[in-house]
């Protein structure tokens, strides 16, 4: 594909999305790949501004309408992404001289055959930039200001203060606000800590010690792109967020188990589990899409990990030859993923209220079966990447009312602790 200016090809993916709901992520994959042409170093920088204006857009809207007579609603979307990408800039970025910024959005818009509207957005930008010290916000002990400042819905704004408290939900917001840091879970059947270490410090990695998995992981930056590395080739590790790590080491994989994963892929906590368990175990990595099970087949054969075999399997579905037969089942379940508002920023947009009951109700069918296929004296380890109660709490006391489970450990892994994902993990006994 020919080659395209940054700015224009973060605008399309953010109108594209606008336009059709797309999921941030995969869309802009997608698009990046069909921009092979371009350096890593400019896929990073499209990669941050369309991040980085899904993690603000609340407040970039919010200060787009104070100074803008046509308001943010009935703007022609492609626009109304040029003066957003223009905005993060000025407020969030300071590579870029605020005139470049402005003068590249008015170039954008005369290109997309907009130049009627050329002026607007000159204007609009202008004054943005003589009032950035005039900005005024809702009082900053409110609901409203959390909402606006740190960009998330007034409705889980409202949710998160009944249950976390003002103070908290004001740390968590700010924290999600930040770009996430990759993490990287070691395969140890392969290499070691130090020995990866200085492999990806010659691949111009910089590396990092890890929050509270120290054994496991690393955290890095400075590439754009992990898997393109030889040493992900290798199959020397794979990619796994410290709060995801957690939930399988709390759910104590050991060489000879048998291991159900029911929501398996991509696979990466039935790696830890084959890893932690010195590739020793039966693990079944299981999951309804046959896409997926494909991504579980290939990373296993990446990773040179045996104990894993995928299966195509629904786990609302009762698998009657499985009943009483694992040792370990892990249930990291359907969820919100409120937790990944970092990762998955475009969450904040397109997850609705109502579908906290619905994913509630649906972890409840899978954990009925859940339960069933662990052995008298096993263990179910239940997890989510989402905090809201329904999901988490209220479904965990439910788990052990509803099959007298005994519960052994119960953990809330907030961003704004360690930086990593919104976790909620819960491990239980069957008598």
């Amino acid at each position: 594909m020919a080659w395209a200016n940054e700015r224009e090809v973060a605008a399309n993916i953010l109108t594209d999305m606008q336009a059709d709901g797309s999921y941030g992520n995969l869309l802009l994959r997608k698009t990046l790949n069909r921009h092979n042409a371009m350096l890593p170093a400019q896929k990073a920088f499209i990669t941050g501004l369309v991040n980085g204006v899904l993690r603000n857009l609340i407040y970039i809207d919010y200060i787009i309408d104070q100074f803008s007579k046509t308001k943010t609603s009935k703007m022609k979307p492609f626009v109304l992404n040029v003066l957003r990408l223009s905005v993060y800039q000025f407020f969030f970025m300071d590579k870029t001289p605020d005139f470049a910024v402005c003068n590249e959005a008015v170039a954008l818009v005369k290109k997309r055959g907009l130049q009627g509207l050329a002026g607007f957005v000159n204007g609009v930008l202008r004054g943005i930039l003589r009032g950035k010290d005039e900005i005024t916000l809702p009082a900053d002990d409110t609901a409203e200001y959390l909402s606006v400042r740190y960009s998330c819905p007034m409705w889980l704004t409202k949710r998160f203060i009944r249950q976390y408290g003002f103070d908290n939900t004001k740390d968590m917001l700010l924290a999600n606000t930040a770009p996430p840091d990759v993490t990287l879970f070691v395969n140890t059947l392969r290499t070691t800590k130090e020995a990866l270490i200085d492999i990806l410090i010659r691949e111009d990695v910089t590396v990092k010690p890890a929050h509270f998995m120290m054994e496991s992981a690393l955290h890095v930056s400075g590439t754009s792109d992990m898997t393109a590395l030889p040493s992900f080739a290798q199959g020397l590790y794979h990619v796994m967020d410290e709060s995801a790590m957690c939930a399988v080491d709390m759910a104590k994989p050991t060489a000879g188990m048998k291991i159900f994963d029911l929501c398996a892929a991509p696979g990466g906590k039935s790696f830890a589990a084959a890893i932690l368990a010195e590739d020793k175990a039966d693990i079944s990595a299981r999951d309804i899409y046959e896409h997926k099970i494909d991504l579980i087949s290939s990373g296993a054969a990446r990773l040179g990990v045996t104990s894993v075999k995928d299966v195509l399997a629904d786990a609302e579905k009762l698998d009657e030859a499985s009943i009483e037969s694992a040792d370990l089942v892990l249930v990291d379940a359907p969820c919100s993923g409120f937790g990944l508002l970092r990762k998955k920023p475009d969450i904040r947009m397109t997850r609705r209220e109502e579908d906290i009951m619905k994913l509630a109700a649906l972890q409840k069918r899978i954990l009925r079966n859940a339960v069933r296929y662990v052995k008298p004296g096993g263990t179910l380890l239940y997890s989510t990447c989402t905090l809201t109660q329904e999901e988490n709490e209220s479904n965990a006391d439910w788990l052990a009312r509803e099959f007298s489970l005994r519960e052994e450990e119960r953990r809330t892994i907030f961003p704004q602790e360690y930086g990593t994902d919104g976790f909620f993990i819960a491990r239980f006994t069957r008598e």
